[in-house]
């Protein structure tokens, strides 16, 4: 399987910036599974962004772009892109083949692997930036609450 034009693209303006690992590169289309996003600086590497898709390379490439534009979620992404020292590097995490079995079971399965993976990385500090999808609380009031707890704690 040969890489996708706009992914190719990516790769030669970038190389050396950008690390597509050959999982990616290589995988059939319609292979599904987790991906992440890292970033590495003195040869140090960590965990920024953990996602899962039915197309990796595609959903790989949608994260790039909005990386190459500033205007990616997680916003150390954004400055590791513009960082001279750090490399960014997408990396196929974990393939998550279909079962057949049921189609409900099998949405599921994708969606708990990822969950592994972020809660993995953030045990490890890594991939912080990164919340759940749906609804949750405003990020403000979350931190007064917080603060209210540390402070009834600390009496």
């Amino acid at each position: 399987m040969s890489i996708s034009k706009s992914l190719l693209l990516i790769k030669q303006e970038f190389d050396g910036k950008i690390i597509i690992e050959e999982d990616i590169e290589n995988q059939p289309k319609g292979n599904r599974g987790i991906y992440g996003l890292f970033i590495k600086r003195d040869e140090k590497e960590v965990c920024a962004y953990i996602g899962r898709s039915e197309i990796v390379s595609s959903r790989i490439t949608n994260h790039l772009y909005k990386i190459i534009d500033g205007n990616h979620a997680v916003t150390k992404l954004n400055r590791a892109f513009l960082d001279e020292e750090t490399i960014i590097i997408c990396r196929f995490v974990e393939p998550v083949e279909y079962q057949f079995d049921d189609y409900y079971k099998d949405a599921q399965r994708l969606a708990s692997r990822e969950c592994y993976w972020i809660d993995y990385y953030q045990e490890r500090d890594q991939c912080i930036e990164q919340v759940p999808e749906g609804k949750r609380p405003d990020k403000k009031w979350w931190d007064k609450e917080a603060e209210k707890r540390k402070s009834a704690q600390n009496e």
